[in-house]
C-alpha cells in the first residue's frame, strides 16, 4: 500500500510539471537574466518609483568605481529604444576591453542581430504606431567598460518614455525629461530629421537649473552632455569633409545669434544648462526596418545607416572620454545615486508641474554638500586607520594628537574642494556636521590609541595589588604577635578580611570587565 501510494504522488507531481511547463520554463529563463527593469512609472498621472531595482543593480557595482549614466530622450516613436540596443550590445560586446583593441567597423560587421525584439532580450522594440517604452526603464546589470583617464566605469543606461504622445500630458513630459536630464551625465537626445525650434524650446524648459547654478554659483554648467542625435538626415550630400567638423558647424549655425530675442534666450538657456552640446547624423535604416515584420536582422539595414552607427560609437565610446556622473566637479559613487533620485523624485511629487529651479539647485546643493562631507569622513578613517588600529602600537598623547589633527585639517580641505555649490552661511553649516562626525571618529580613534598605552592595566590594578601585599604583610606580623597581645589578635583578622576582601573584589572586577566590555575603555 505504501508503494502505491508513493507511485501515486510521483505521477501526480509529473502531471503539475507537466501541466506548468511552460511556467516553469519562462521561470527559468528570467532567473537572473539580463533585461529591462521599470525605475520610473506613472500610476493615477502621479510618479511611481522602483528603489529596489536601482538598488539591486548598485550592489553589483564594486565600491569607488564611477558611474556614467546614458539616457535617450526624444519624441514618441522616433527609434530610441532600437539606437539604445545598439548602444547596448556595443557596450556588452565589449566590456571590460581595452578601448585600443576595440575596432568598432569590425565589431558590427559581425553582429547578427539587434536585441530588444523577438530575438533577443533588450530593451523593448518594434515597429508601428503604439509607444512601447513606458516611464523610464534602467537596464539591469552595470556594463564595466575602460576608461582613459578613469580605469574602470559602470555604465549605467536608461531609456526613456517617448515624449509629447497621445497619453503623455505636459506635465508627465516635464517629469520625464527633468528626471533624466538631472541623473544622467551623457544625455542623448534623438530628434527626428533635424534639430528645430520646438526641440529647443523644449529643452529650454529646463535650462533654467542649469543657468541658476551657472549665475550664481560656477563657471560650470549645472548639467553634463548634451548628445543630439539627428535620424534620417537627408543631407549627407553636403557632408563633403569630416562628419564631425560638419557636425561642429551645424551646431553653430544653430546656436548662433537670432534675430529675435525669445530665440535667442531659448539658446542662452541650453548653452549654459550643458557643459558640452555635441551632435551626430544618421540616414534613414531602409524600408526593412520600418516594416512591421522586421525582427532586428542587421543584414535587412542600409549599409549606410550601419557605417554612420559604427561611426556614431566611435565617436562617443572610444574617441571621447565618456562622461562619469557629477555634481559640480564632484564624482558620484554608485551608493550616492539611490539617494540622489529620491531627493530628485520627492521635488517633483511635491510640486505642481515642473519644479521651481531654486528648489532642484538647494536639493543639488544639498546632494553635493552630503557627498562631500561622506568622501571627507571617509578619507579621515582611511587615514587614521593606517595610524591606528586594533594591531597598531601605543603613541605617545601628544604626538597622536598632532598626528589625527593633521588629518582632520585634510578631511576639512578636502570638503572646502567639493563643497563647492551653496552660499557661505549652507557651506558652514554643512561644514559644523562634518566636524561633528569627525569628532565622534577622533573619540573612538583616541580610546583605541589609549587601550595599547604600556601598563595601563597595571595602573587599574596598582592599588589593590599594593593593599594585598600590604594586608598579607600585615596578616603575618600581627599573627606572631596575636598570641601575645589582644590588639594583635584584632588587627590580624582585620588584615585577613582586607586580604580576602580585595582579591574578592579583583575577582568581581575582572569578571564585570569581561562581560561588559565598554569597562574595558577605563583608563
Amino acid at each position: 500500500m505504501a508503494s502505491n501510494s508513493k507511485d501515486k504522488d510521483i505521477n501526480l507531481i509529473e502531471k503539475l510539471i507537466s501541466n506548468n511547463q511552460s511556467t516553469i520554463i519562462k521561470n527559468l529563463k528570467n532567473y537572473d537574466i539580463e533585461k529591462p527593469v521599470k525605475l520610473i512609472d506613472f500610476e493615477n498621472n502621479e510618479i511611481k518609483y522602483y528603489p529596489n531595482n536601482l538598488n539591486n543593480i548598485i550592489n553589483l557595482i564594486p565600491n569607488e568605481i564611477p558611474v556614467s549614466i546614458i539616457s535617450i530622450i526624444g519624441a514618441f516613436r522616433t527609434g530610441k529604444s532600437f539606437i539604445l540596443n545598439v548602444i547596448l550590445k556595443f557596450l556588452v560586446d565589449n566590456s571590460n576591453k581595452d578601448l585600443d583593441t576595440i575596432n568598432v567597423n569590425d565589431w558590427i560587421k559581425h553582429v547578427n542581430f539587434i536585441p530588444g525584439n523577438n530575438y533577443d532580450e533588450g530593451f523593448k522594440w518594434c515597429n508601428g504606431s503604439d509607444s512601447q517604452t513606458m516611464g523610464i526603464w534602467i537596464w539591469n546589470k552595470p556594463i564595466i567598460f575602460k576608461h582613459p583617464s578613469k580605469g574602470e566605469i559602470a555604465i549605467l543606461l536608461l531609456d526613456t518614455q517617448g515624449l509629447f504622445d497621445l497619453n503623455t500630458n505636459q506635465k508627465k513630459t516635464i517629469m520625464l525629461f527633468g528626471i533624466s536630464s538631472l541623473i544622467s551625465s551623457h544625455i542623448i537626445f534623438n530628434v527626428d530629421k533635424r534639430i528645430q525650434e520646438d526641440n529647443l524650446q523644449h529643452l529650454a524648459l529646463f535650462s533654467a537649473y542649469g543657468q541658476l547654478v551657472n549665475d550664481k554659483y560656477s563657471s560650470n554648467a549645472g548639467l553634463q552632455t548634451l548628445d543630439f542625435l539627428i535620424r534620417d538626415w537627408q543631407n549627407f550630400d553636403e557632408i563633403q569633409t569630416n562628419i564631425n567638423n560638419y557636425s561642429y558647424s551645424y551646431l553653430n549655425k544653430i546656436f548662433s545669434v537670432k534675430q529675435y530675442d525669445d530665440m535667442n534666450i531659448t539658446r542662452n538657456q541650453i548653452k549654459n544648462c550643458f557643459n558640452k552640446i555635441d551632435c551626430f547624423f544618421l540616414p534613414h535604416p531602409g524600408l526593412n526596418a520600418i516594416s512591421s515584420k522586421y525582427n532586428g536582422c542587421v543584414n535587412e539595414l542600409n549599409q549606410k545607416f550601419t557605417h554612420f552607427v559604427s561611426k556614431y560609437l566611435e565617436k562617443t565610446f572610444i574617441n571621447n572620454e565618456l562622461e562619469i556622473k557629477q555634481i559640480e566637479n564632484t564624482d558620484i559613487s554608485a551608493k550616492d545615486l539611490s539617494d540622489i533620485l529620491d531627493s530628485y523624485i520627492s521635488i517633483f511629487k511635491n510640486q505642481e508641474g515642473f519644479p521651481e529651479a531654486q528648489t532642484i539647485l538647494e536639493s543639488t546643493i544639498k546632494i553635493q554638500h552630503n557627498i562631500a562631507i561622506e568622501k571627507s569622513v571617509n578619507i579621515f578613517v582611511k587615514n587614521a586607520d593606517k595610524l591606528c588600529n586594533v594591531n597598531s602600537s601605543y603613541i605617545e598623547d601628544k604626538k597622536f594628537e598632532n598626528l589625527i589633527t593633521k588629518n582632520k585639517v585634510i578631511a576639512s580641505n578636502l570638503f572646502d574642494k567639493l563643497a563647492t555649490l551653496g552660499s557661505l552661511e549652507v557651506k558652514q553649516n554643512s561644514k559644523i556636521k562634518l566636524i561633528e562626525k569627525l569628532n565622534d571618529s577622533i573619540q573612538r580613534y583616541t580610546s583605541l590609541n589609549k587601550s595599547h598605552k604600556p601598563f595601563k592595566l597595571l595602573t587599574v590594578y596598582m592599588i589593590p595589588i599594593v593593599a594585598i601585599i600590604l594586608s598579607y604583610i600585615f596578616e603575618k606580623i600581627f599573627f606572631l604577635c596575636s598570641g601575645s597581645f589582644v590588639i594583635c589578635k584584632e588587627l590580624y583578622f582585620m588584615s585577613s578580611f582586607t586580604y580576602y576582601l580585595t582579591i574578592m573584589c579583583i575577582v568581581f572586577y575582572m569578571l564585570v570587565n569581561f562581560f561588559v566590555p565598554n569597562l574595558q575603555n577605563v583608563d
